[in-house]
């Protein structure tokens, strides 16, 4: 009886050993499952190609150009993928230090055959600091399997003189260089929660505009297109308000009535009511320009999660402010319920007022 048993206990011990063996052997020899894929978090795409090995073996770079990367410039992405069947689809940008919205850039196989994928896009940056970035790649590997892997690189804080940079802002000719330094070059608002996270907030707020006080009550009933931006922008504000009246302009009289622009300022210390009436009937006559003190946008700005940033003023007063590039969808009842990302285009906004419309009638 106890040989029988003794002989148990050794067959039983080899099993555990049979089986714990052959799972090390199989996780040792086998390629890592495609949502192990590593990170090339410290590569920066602003210094030059970065590259990745790939969980069956392979590898693949990514490089942006003209370097150094430029914000509101053209800029061509280039995909090689070697020694592997995974299949590039395309390439996420996401803003590290401001939520911008998130940018999609389908990518395209390239004439030069099997492995090579191209594309071309925008940085949406307002600034002439510098801003770090995340490019996240989705893959597709050989059964139809999807993962991803990201890389990250700065954009901005170019010389007039570096290729592919744009041009210094114009000059601000109203007030004192005195007066436009004001507004302090810090951060107004925390770090920005994750791109998932949607705040919504039903709460009222007050602010100036040209012809008096305005608050998100008088609107009840309406949809409204929240934009948090500022008349100085050389680039991103205007391609925005532009997208908003174009997809206005789509709707048909009834839908019209029922939809409400708004720019807020987040230079409040430059954009004076007036000049804001001004600005945005440039745009549509209908939208309204609102403007507060210094603390009331910070406070409506955090509670959108918006993030903004003056900086530093030039020798001759001048200073951009970064600032979030999304676009606010309010309900009837003043609740958020959409964060419209800045490659949005005019027809896509169309459509996304005409659904909620529909639903809202």
């Amino acid at each position: 009886m106890k040989r029988q048993l003794w002989g148990d206990i050794v067959l039983a011990l080899a099993l555990v050993a049979l089986v714990g063996g052959g799972a090390w052997w199989a996780r040792s020899s086998s390629p890592a499952a495609p949502n192990d894929a590593a990170t090339n978090a410290n590569c920066d795409l602003n210094a030059g190609a970065c590259a990745l090995r790939l969980p069956d073996g392979g590898t693949l770079d990514l490089s942006i150009t003209p370097r150094p990367i430029a914000p509101l410039q053209p800029l061509e992405l280039r995909v090689n993928v070697r020694s592997s069947n995974v299949r590039p689809l395309a390439i996420d940008f996401r803003g590290v230090d401001m939520d911008m919205g998130q940018l999609r850039v389908p990518l395209t196989p390239t004439r030069e055959g099997d492995g090579h994928f191209a594309a071309t896009t925008q940085l949406p940056v307002c600034s002439t600091g510098r801003m770090r970035w995340q490019a996240h790649i989705e893959l597709e590997d050989a059964s139809g399997a999807k993962f991803s892997t990201e890389f990250l690189f700065a954009a901005g804080n170019v010389t007039p003189a570096a290729a592919g940079s744009p041009p210094a802002p114009a000059a601000n000719k109203e007030g004192p260089p005195a007066h436009r330094a004001e507004v302090a070059p810090t951060a107004i608002a925390p770090t920005p929660p994750p791109a998932a996270t949607l705040a919504r907030s039903a709460d009222d707020f007050t602010l100036r505009s040209a012809h008096g006080p305005v608050s998100l009550h008088d609107f009840r009933g309406k949809w409204v297109l929240l934009y948090f931006g500022y008349t100085y922008c050389p680039d991103v504000c205007p391609t925005a308000l532009g997208v908003i009246a174009q997809a206005l302009a789509k709707l048909s009289p009834e839908e019209r009535t029922r939809v409400q622009p708004i720019f807020i300022s987040v230079d409040p210390a430059r954009d004076t009511p007036e000049r804001l009436r001004d600005y945005t009937a440039f745009f549509d006559p209908a939208m309204i320009g609102l403007t507060g003190s210094a603390d009331d946008i910070a406070a409506l700005a955090r509670r959108y999660r918006i993030y903004y940033q003056a900086q530093p003023a030039d020798a001759n007063g001048r200073y951009s402010v970064d600032h979030s590039a999304t676009t606010l969808l309010l309900d009837t009842a003043g609740t958020l319920q959409e964060r419209l990302p800045h490659s949005t285009t005019a027809n896509e906004l169309a459509h996304a007022l005409q659904q909620r419309l529909a639903a809202s009638r």
